[in-house]
């Protein structure tokens, strides 16, 4: 119909912008903090009747932490509540100073590591997921009480009014290591144990379920028992993130219990090698002493270590040398945060450490931002077939991305090049997603793609970008006559 008419090609340099409404859409993106990013809170469940031996270190452990952080006490019952403050005053801490909060909750141990919450960022919110706590697969005796300690998840997030997911898995926290970006550590004799009973035929299924419920993308496994640690070998005694880039990794030596080349030698040789091949700096900790003490031979293992907000506290072997030595490489790799060593021989020779016995409570601010959308197309206007590249400019780092050309196209890519193989007008929609939300930007009949005999010239350098909080439109001008 323009045959022998003059046509103006309209050369366009404009930047279109327009505004965004919020959605949240698709499977829930998750983020489990590292235990490095800063805390709310530390949370303990006090030494019952049959733990006593553990109270003096517990008394020293509350001190330092409600110092510097508010450290939340489970006490099964008054009682408790009673030797539990003798406990704190004992170990120099004046009650009316300390940032304590009790919580009449019963419950069953003294390792909350273990049972307590696993705290996830979940679209914009934390809650809590509550995995299954079966006293470490029977491992300690069939006799032990657990009914209690399952429960506990439920109880904290009644207290804090944050949601609580089941997930019916038996597992424990102590056996996950985060690094609060993309990876987790976990030994596999733990989880994949048939004394859990999760029935998983190999890795690759148990990975399924790790990556739907803590978002990661990497699972990192260490494989095998540790000796005398009737946990199955829990990772927090082999492999531990100081970032999220570098993970310290236990090493055995000819001064420590294991030896070079022995079988838990290997379950950490082994580790640091899919750590390293999977990118991460590693750092190797020398077992340099071999402890006695209650009967028992063990290595000076200071990789159970508990950290907060100002504060890290190393477990005591009361071997000054080996004590001193790691004090001085938590602070290098700690830097402005104040390293404590408590001893607490009690407690390692019955199963852990300051790691074990505490339960950090990530904060607020770890929920981040949620992502705002923008995307930008190279060009707008062909004939089919019409390829255009789409870019994200989305702020706040999305992990996810959700696009619809309009055309019944989709595409998960960040920056995709779609096709269009037919005529039409095209709205097209971007989803950008991270834990800490969502964004959704529509554009309205953004791509045309008309008839042959229709098409309108355009000159190419025109970028379009949509998604910014005002808008701005600079009018095309004639600039050519065609006859």
């Amino acid at each position: 119909m323009f045959a022998g008419k003059n046509l103006r090609v309209c050369a366009l340099s404009c930047l279109v912008v327009l505004g965004f409404t919020r959605a949240s859409l698709g499977q829930p993106v998750r983020r489990v903090p590292a235990e490095f990013e800063p805390q709310e809170g530390i949370w303990l469940q006090w030494p019952g009747r049959w733990e006593k031996m553990y109270e003096p270190a517990y008394g020293q452990i509350t001190n330092v932490i409600a110092q510097h952080d508010t450290v939340h006490i489970l006490h099964a019952s008054p009682k408790i509540r009673g030797e539990a403050e003798d406990a704190i005053t004992d170990a120099g801490g004046n009650l009316a100073e300390l940032d304590i909060v009790w919580h009449a909750i019963a419950n069953d141990n003294a390792w909350m590591r273990d049972n307590g919450p696993v705290y996830v960022v979940q679209d914009g919110g934390m809650r809590i997921q509550n995995w299954e706590f079966d006293a470490w697969g029977g491992a300690f005796g069939n006799n032990i009480p657990y009914a209690n300690d399952n429960a506990v998840p439920i109880e904290v997030g009644t207290v804090l009014g944050m949601p609580v997911d089941p997930v019916n898995i038996v597992h424990e926290r102590g056996n996950l290591e985060f690094n609060g970006v993309d990876t987790v550590i976990l030994n596999w004799n733990v989880i994949g144990n048939p004394n859990r009973g999760n029935g998983y035929a190999n890795k690759a299924a148990a990975e399924v379920d790790l990556k739907n419920w803590f978002g990661v993308s990497k699972v990192i496994w260490a494989d095998g028992p540790i000796t005398g640690d009737d946990t199955g070998g829990h990772i927090d005694g082999i492999a531990r993130f100081i970032d999220a880039n570098r993970v310290v990794v236990g090493n055995c030596t000819v001064n420590g219990a294991c030896q070079p080349g022995d079988s838990d030698d290997q379950v950490y040789d082994g580790v640091a090698a899919e750590l390293a091949a999977a990118g991460f700096e590693v750092i190797r900790m020398d077992f340099d002493a071999a402890i006695t003490y209650g009967g028992y031979t063990f290595d000076a293992d200071y990789l159970n270590w508990g950290v907060g907000d100002g504060w890290v506290i190393l477990v005591g072997f009361n071997n000054p040398a080996t004590d001193n030595a790691a004090k001085a490489q938590l602070e290098a790799w700690f830097p402005g945060r104040t390293v404590y060593v408590i001893e607490m021989l009690e407690s390692w020779i019955n199963g852990g450490g300051v790691h074990c016995h505490t339960n950090d409570q990530p904060a607020a601010s770890t929920i981040g931002t949620a992502p705002t959308t923008a995307f930008s197309a190279d060009a707008t206007s062909g004939s089919a077939p019409f390829a255009v590249q789409f870019t994200d400019l989305s702020s706040e780092d999305p992990s996810i991305w959700e696009w619809d050309f309009g055309d019944t196209g989709t595409s998960t890519n960040q920056s995709p090049v779609h096709t269009y193989s037919a005529n039409g007008t095209y709205t097209v929609t971007l989803t950008a997603r991270s834990a800490s939300g969502a964004d959704t930007e529509v554009h309205a009949n953004l791509i045309n793609v008309p008839e042959p005999t229709a098409i309108l010239q355009l000159a190419s350098g025109c970028l379009y970008v949509w998604g910014l909080s005002v808008r701005r439109r600079k009018p095309c001008e004639p600039s050519a006559e065609l006859g």
